[in-house]
């Protein structure tokens, strides 16, 4: 279903009964990518359209989304006024600014508004707390009460890696591919946005660190499939070159098998069906070149480290919030925190051991640095 809505297909090789499209719609609901979804059930010819019950709830969900969207960019926008006015440059990562990659923006589902604001942590922190209410503050970001009804995340980072050499060239790329002010990135809607390079190193890393902390679901992975849809072979080598010195070649590897063989980039159009989990119908990977030439991927696929992932993802649904090891999480205690976490990376320790054996020297670092500044609620 996500090729068809993607544009890598034009049809199913079965058509789904009435039981199957109900379940379609129940994973989709999962994944938070039903508004998204309708676009490939729009599509869809008459000997294979959805029967009308579920089709009316696809259908719900696009126009439910739509002005929700159209809501957050102008919060987007507003924020970044305001921001401006206080002296602050200020560009929205992810959901907002990656939605414009879509072919519907407006069926993108959308969350809250993370936004990275340009000057160092201490600074903004105060900036901030003159005149809204902020939560949480950890290392990359703070949670600010901006609006009522929409969660705002102000990054002093976009994202972060534990090794610190590793973070520290990350933070460098990041500084250096926005520019002072942000002055490398466009602008849409009123709000400055991420380039297209920038965007796959960052989305990359994110969802990468989701599946150490919570789970990442797939939304994030068809944002990503639209990323390298609208990219260059010369942003693409730049940017695997980059991943490369922070040794996530191998995640990089696990994320172009999803592409490909889920959802169909630089795949030959018999890619398998996404919401079933089934590949039964797809071809062997070996019959399919993986070089270069391979479509729009960053490099050769990894199926072993791909195939961990999606089951990941299927068992967890968006960000994690249906795997059972996150039930009660919020509110944990740190002795159960610290146990959910290890038992949610346990299967990926022995592919991305670098990020697992460097956890406890950032986390250490870490709360000793928000101790010191007082950034730790009580």
């Amino acid at each position: 279903m996500a090729q068809i809505s993607l544009g890598h297909r034009t049809r199913f090789d079965a058509v789904p009964d009435e039981s199957e499209w109900w379940a379609i719609l129940e994973e989709a609901e999962k994944q938070k990518l039903t508004s998204f979804l309708f676009t490939g059930v729009d599509r869809l010819e008459d000997d294979q359209t959805a029967p009308f019950k579920p089709r009316a709830r696809f259908t719900a969900r696009a126009f439910q989304i739509a002005p929700k969207n159209a809501a957050l960019d102008e919060r987007a926008a507003e924020l970044s006024s305001i921001l401006a006015g206080m002296g602050r440059a200020s560009c929205i990562l992810k959901g907002q600014g990656t939605a414009q990659l879509y072919e519907f923006p407006e069926r993108r589902q959308c969350g809250d508004i993370d936004i990275w604001v340009e000057g160092d942590t201490e600074s903004t922190v105060a900036l901030l707390r003159s005149r809204w209410p902020v939560g949480n503050v950890v290392y990359h970001h703070a949670e600010v009460g901006v609006f009522k009804g929409t969660e705002v995340e102000v990054h002093f980072h976009p994202t972060w890696m534990n090794e610190p050499s590793a973070n520290r060239r990350l933070q460098q790329y990041f500084e250096a591919r926005a520019g002072k002010g942000f002055s490398h990135f466009g602008e849409v809607k009123g709000f400055k946005v991420p380039d297209t390079e920038f965007n796959l190193v960052f989305s990359l890393v994110h969802i990468f660190r989701h599946i150490f902390f919570e789970g990442i679901g797939l939304r994030q992975l068809v944002d990503y499939c639209h990323i390298l849809k609208h990219s260059t072979a010369e942003e693409r080598a730049a940017a695997y070159a980059f991943l490369q010195s922070i040794h996530l070649e191998k995640f990089c590897a696990a994320l172009m098998w999803i592409m490909r063989e889920c959802l169909g980039l630089g795949a030959d159009g018999n890619g398998s069906g996404i919401l079933s989990g089934d590949d039964s119908h797809a071809p062997e990977a070996a019959d399919r070149a993986t070089g270069p030439a391979d479509g729009m991927l960053l490099c050769p696929p990894d199926e072993k480290r791909g195939r961990a992932i999606m089951e990941s993802v299927f068992e967890g649904g968006n960000f994690g919030r249906h795997d059972k090891r996150n039930a009660g999480k919020e509110g944990q205690g740190l002795i159960a925190r610290i146990i959910r976490i290890a038992r949610l990376r346990s299967r990926f320790a022995l592919s991305y051991p670098r990020e697992i054996l460097w956890s406890p020297y950032f986390k250490t670092r870490q709360y000793l640095w928000r101790r010191r500044h007082g950034y730790i609620r009580h």
